[in-house]
C-alpha cells in the first residue's frame, strides 16, 4: 500500500496493511525500511502509529492448562456445592384483610375525604 505524504491514513488503513503489521511484528526489512522512513517524514502521527501498534500486538497472555489433578481435585470440592438445594425466599404473607394496593388506595381515599372535608368547613 502506498502512502502519499499529504494523506492523512487512518487506523483503519495501518490495520489493513500487512506491510505495517509485519513492522510491528518486525519480521520483514523492507517494512521497516519504508515504514520507518514514512515515519520521519510524518511525525505528527505518530499517536496513530502508537495505538495501531497496541492493537496489532493485541495483549499478551499465556496459555496456561492446569493438570488434571487440580481439575478433578477442584471439580470434588465443587460438586457438593452444586447438588445443595439453593434457599428460596419466603413467599410474602399476604395481609388477611388488606393487600399493599389496598391499603395504598384507602389511605389515599382517606386522605381525600378529610381534605374534602376541610375545604367544605372552611368555605361555609
Amino acid at each position: 500500500m502506498r502512502h502519499p505524504k499529504n494523506r492523512k491514513l487512518r487506523l483503519a488503513d495501518l490495520l489493513a496493511d500487512k506491510s505495517f503489521i509485519d513492522w510491528v511484528h518486525q519480521v520483514d526489512g523492507e517494512a521497516r525500511v519504508k515504514w520507518a522512513a514514512y515515519w520521519q517524514q510524518n511525525p505528527h502521527q505518530q499517536a496513530l502509529v502508537a495505538d495501531a501498534a497496541l492493537i496489532v500486538r493485541g495483549i499478551p497472555f499465556a496459555p496456561n492448562r492446569l493438570p488434571p489433578q487440580v481439575v478433578e481435585q477442584q471439580w470434588q470440592q465443587l460438586r457438593p456445592r452444586l447438588q445443595t438445594p439453593v434457599p428460596t425466599r419466603q413467599a410474602k404473607q399476604a395481609s388477611s384483610f388488606l393487600n399493599d394496593y389496598q391499603y395504598a388506595a384507602l389511605t389515599f381515599f382517606s386522605i381525600l375525604v378529610g381534605a374534602m372535608g376541610y375545604w367544605y368547613f372552611k368555605t361555609k
